[in-house]
């Protein structure tokens, strides 16, 4: 997590750098250091570090959630652009989830469904 944590304060450095109310891409932009965020701490940590990417990506994460808000251009396109990630990321889960299901579905004998109305 200690990796995680020094990304994150990377990121929130390069997020304050990119902080300028008159340009009007630095919302696009802070958005866009956000995501990159999430995904380099995953892949330094799993990659090159050999540790849990999932750990390091939720403390860099924690990080940029306690320090950034003051320094977020655009609060309103940071939580919009974000969920819409969450969105998509939701439609495609349930998404595969039921196309698995439904291909186990059909190769599932009758008798097994009777079996589990009966229960």
């Amino acid at each position: 997590w200690f990796l995680g944590v020094l990304i994150g304060f990377g990121f929130l450095a390069w997020i304050k750098a990119a902080k300028n109310k008159l340009d009007h891409n630095s919302g696009l932009i802070q958005v866009a250091l956000t995501v990159v965020c999430a995904y380099t701490s995953f892949a330094l940590a799993e990659g090159v570090f050999h540790v849990s990417g999932v750990l390091s990506t939720v403390a860099a994460s924690l990080v940029l959630a306690h320090q950034m808000w003051p320094e977020v251009v655009s609060h309103e396109t940071m939580h919009t652009m974000w969920h819409m990630f969450e969105y998509l990321g939701n439609t495609i889960i349930f998404f595969l989830a039921g196309a698995l299901t439904g291909n186990i579905m059909v190769h599932t004998p009758l008798m097994d469904y009777l079996h589990l109305l009966s229960i």
